[in-house]
């Protein structure tokens, strides 16, 4: 019985968003729309997490508030961490091709672990 309780208060805890921010529920993340600019996407992400945020924030952010497909990336084993990259979405191909245009967004930080720019890149992937 002891052994029961303790599964179901560990399944309770990995439950909660910890660290999320209360006003942002897990069906209520931000969707950037993949068909704009890539300077539009950059400025709309730029107002969730501006220059100078550090890398909590930034990770927090994409985890708790950011719809992102598949994986957060991010470069430099451990800490401290250099980049953190997600792919926002895509836009799928025409009837005649498999192919879809995924659009992804890097979150570059400098040395002090401040973020000091966005990069938007878009690739082709086959289906």
């Amino acid at each position: 019985m002891k052994t029961r309780s303790m599964t179901i208060a560990l399944i309770l805890i990995a439950a909660i968003p910890l660290g999320c921010d209360t006003k942002h529920k897990s069906d209520k993340r931000t969707r950037i729309d993949v068909h704009q600019s890539d300077k539009a996407i950059m400025d709309e992400l730029l107002q969730y997490t501006p220059v100078g945020s550090d890398t909590h924030k930034v990770t927090e952010f994409i985890q708790c508030c950011l719809y992102f497909e598949g994986r957060i990336d991010s470069s430099g084993e451990g800490a401290p961490k250099t980049e953190i990259g997600v792919k926002l979405g895509h836009i799928p191909g025409s009837f005649s091709s498999f192919a879809q245009t995924s659009v992804s967004a890097d979150w570059i930080f400098d040395a002090d672990q401040k973020l000091s720019e966005i990069r938007i890149k878009r690739f082709v992937e086959n289906s």
